[in-house]
């Protein structure tokens, strides 16, 4: 959970970084959405962007480890993870839940640093002539995307709640 936890505060930061170092790149009125030909079709004022950016980042990743977290207040019933009953006794519980609030914010820093590399392209996208979005580089990155989160929720699968694994 701290690996997932410091890998959140630094993509966020990174986040932040990097909305304030290309902030100045970024022309008055800005593409914020493009259609499926690159072409824009939505656009916002600079201090929007940047501030639904942030914001939207910040929501996003409460919005994936939130309910993670307060599944410690919901019924055992309710809890779906392998051997439930051994991880939900009493002297498991704790790490039990550490290892679902784990997985939200694994899943929270994926999302923002998705966040950052969707910046970098709106960046890139706006400082053409006129504004256009490389259609192959957005889907790319959406596959990349689901490839990492693909791969987080695996190591967070079933064999992460073997108990012989555990020390």
């Amino acid at each position: 959970m701290r690996k997932a936890l410091s890998a959140l505060i630094l993509a966020q930061v990174a986040l932040a970084l990097a909305v304030a170092a290309t902030y100045g790149m970024l022309p008055d009125r800005v593409a914020t959405h493009f259609g499926p030909d690159g072409r824009p079709d939505g656009w916002e004022s600079k201090a929007a962007y940047a501030a639904y950016l942030l914001a939207g980042s910040a929501m996003i990743s409460m919005m994936c480890a939130g309910p993670l977290y307060l599944a410690r207040k919901l019924p055992d019933s309710l809890i779906n993870i392998p051997e439930r009953d051994d991880w939900l006794a009493p002297e498991r519980r704790a790490e039990a839940h550490d290892r679902l609030f784990g997985l939200g914010l694994a899943i929270a820093a994926a999302t923002t640093v998705l966040f950052i590399a969707l910046h970098l392209l709106t960046v890139r996208a706006n400082r053409e002539r006129p504004p256009r979005l490389a259609p192959a580089e957005a889907s790319g990155l959406m596959a990349a995307f689901l490839a990492v989160l693909g791969g987080v929720i695996y190591g967070f699968s079933g064999r992460a709640w073997k108990i012989e694994d555990r020390p």
